[in-house]
């Protein structure tokens, strides 16, 4: 319409004005990116969030509030963004010292590489009738209490048939297609043991034995790890820095002499 008269939102206008002047005046570029920040290290780990909480419970403050994510497209969550963190921002501050201190006494390199180690030792145990008779009887309880079906059934659009060129192969299974799983026996073979499989070969493709062992090395150097200036279990962190292995096994023999020749409340006091 060449004549029409065009109106348009002006607080979609007025989310432009402020998406503009924040690109241009980057101190604003730099604040809400702190903002976003925040935001990401309290809700995408769940023990970040958990203090977070027990933060808001201890200074008696409305634990509906939760911290949010300004975004280009809405005019108004910038200002939902900044009023959240005015509110928690005593809760915020608390729970970053809690985490702070938490981080403090109990990080060890050594229980986390022994940590990692059990957990694939526990799956691998896992792998077993007994293990899995366990998991099937609870499951089959659940569905009789709960009146659902234990054998799932599919159904079926049109018959499965074997192209006429694949007649001389043997053909397991084709894309697709799910048969019944009716027994004990298809749940262990097709299911259990294929989870348990999938997840040894994944936890060993991403935990291999470098980072592993690099871990307990580093906790050579914690002085609250059982492992500390332990000359034995340095070879790793030495080659990771690219450091002289002879060298630093001789300032560790130094430096645990020192400790056990007098009591110190601080490694610095060296």
């Amino acid at each position: 319409m060449p004549n029409g008269i065009y109106l348009h939102c002006f607080a979609r206008r007025l989310n432009l004005v402020i998406n503009n002047t924040c690109k241009i005046v980057s101190y604003m570029s730099d604040y809400f990116s702190i903002l976003s920040q925040i935001h990401s290290f309290f809700t995408e780990s769940g023990v970040a969030n958990r203090y977070f909480r027990q933060a808001q419970q201890q200074l008696g403050l409305d634990r509906s509030s939760s911290l949010k994510l300004w975004a280009n497209a809405h005019w108004d969550s910038r200002w939902k963004s900044i009023d959240a963190i005015i509110f928690n921002f005593s809760a915020i501050v608390q729970a970053l010292e809690n985490i702070s201190e938490e981080d403090g006494t109990t990080l060890d390199y050594v229980r986390g590489e022994n940590f990692i180690l059990s957990i694939i030792h526990q799956i691998k145990d896992l792998r077993n009738e007994q293990s899995f008779n366990e998991i099937y009887d609870a499951a089959k309880d659940f569905c009789e209490v709960n009146g659902t079906d234990f054998i799932q059934q599919y159904r079926l659009h049109r018959a499965t048939t074997i192209p006429a060129r694949f007649e001389e192969f043997l053909i397991t299974s084709t894309l697709g297609q799910r048969d019944i799983i009716s027994t004990s026996t298809h749940y262990i073979n097709r299911i259990y043991f294929s989870l348990i499989d999938c997840m040894l070969v994944e936890l060993n493709d991403k935990v291999s034995s470098k980072p592993l062992s690099l871990m307990k090395s580093i906790s050579t150097i914690y002085p609250d790890s059982e492992n500390f200036l332990n000359i034995d279990d340095i070879d790793a962190f030495s080659e990771h820095i690219g450091g002289n292995l002879a060298v630093l096994k001789n300032e560790f023999a130094v430096i645990k002499s020192m400790l056990e020749s007098k009591t110190v409340k601080d490694v610095f006091e060296f």
